[in-house]
């Protein structure tokens, strides 16, 4: 039970942290749009 426990919070830390990867990644592509110099 305990084990059980102990993935299922890892696996809740590492969905918000690629949730929050995806959300930057996003941010940064609509700046990247919104200024485009390359």
């Amino acid at each position: 039970m305990f084990s059980t426990f102990e993935k299922y919070k890892r696996i809740k830390n590492q969905n918000s942290c690629s949730k929050l990867v995806e959300e930057a990644l996003r941010l940064n592509s609509e700046k990247a749009d919104q200024n485009p110099q390359k």
